[in-house]
């Protein structure tokens, strides 16, 4: 059984639809439906107040790599820059049609990229502006963006029973991998990039090489929608979250280590 540390985290007026860790591990910063992103120590305390600027759920936060900044995406097709005490960093980046899903920073912290229910992902400098033309390939809603670890790939997955490959100016690289009767909700890279981890609706996990054939069986132990997965930072286990209200560890086999963390 994976024990909770601590009580729970407080505050959020609606659902919490994404967190992060800073890249210290001290600080926490979480997305919700209320709006408002907000940042808490590991003890659970409130950073300051809640940050306010969204006109519509946050669906999508992360930390610049050197843990100063913080970028949001929204349900109001925007996506934000805030500094840590909660000042938005310029305007709101506009482009995106519909919901923006899913945001990242590239490594060198210079780059910001976003998948949207609009079917497109796209890029940004820190000051908003569109870096070239959108990604074009999904036939359906992006849920989910990643940079590889070398800043040189972008993976993306969709409701399109899709994932892509894309190179920094919005080539595809190879074919898209193609899910058989299952959307992707959520896509990471390996830390040494060579290896695509997704979680599906029809409650697996499955590992991918980059050439897009699946490595080894799918990862079975959740009973509804995998909602988010990460590889830890030294590439050996993997975590997911489902609606199944559970987290799991993997290990690259597909093994669960331990007990799920049952919570909520």
């Amino acid at each position: 059984m994976g024990n909770p540390i601590g009580d729970a985290f407080q505050g959020h007026g609606d659902s919490v639809t994404s967190v992060a860790f800073s890249p210290d591990g001290q600080t926490i910063v979480s997305g919700s439906g209320d709006t408002t992103i907000r940042l808490w120590d590991t003890v659970g305390n409130p950073i300051g107040g809640a940050f306010q600027g969204h006109s519509d759920s946050v669906t999508s936060v992360a930390f610049s790599p050197d843990g100063q900044t913080i970028v949001s995406g929204s349900g109001d097709a925007t996506i934000r820059l805030w500094d840590r005490a909660g000042n938005s960093i310029g305007g709101a980046f506009q482009g995106h049609g519909n919901w923006v899903t899913s945001v990242a920073f590239s490594p060198d912290g210079q780059t910001i990229v976003s998948g949207s229910l609009d079917h497109t992902i796209r890029l940004w400098d820190r000051a908003g502006n569109p870096i070239g033309e959108p990604f074009q390939g999904h036939d359906y809603s992006v849920t989910s963006v990643a940079f590889s670890p070398d800043g040189q790939t972008i993976v993306s997955g969709g409701w399109d029973r899709t994932i892509w490959l894309w190179d920094t100016v919005g080539n595809p690289i190879g074919e898209p991998f193609q899910g058989q009767g299952y959307f992707f909700t959520s896509v990471a890279f390996s830390p040494d990039g060579q290896t695509i981890v997704s979680g599906n609706t029809d409650g697996t996990i499955r590992l991918w090489d980059r050439a897009g054939n699946p490595i080894g069986e799918p990862f079975l132990g959740h009973s509804d929608v995998v909602t988010s997965v990460a590889f830890s930072p030294d590439g050996q286990t993997i975590v997911s979250g489902s609606l199944d209200r559970t987290i799991w560890l993997w290990d690259t086999v597909g093994n669960p280590i331990g007990e799920s963390f049952q919570c909520c």
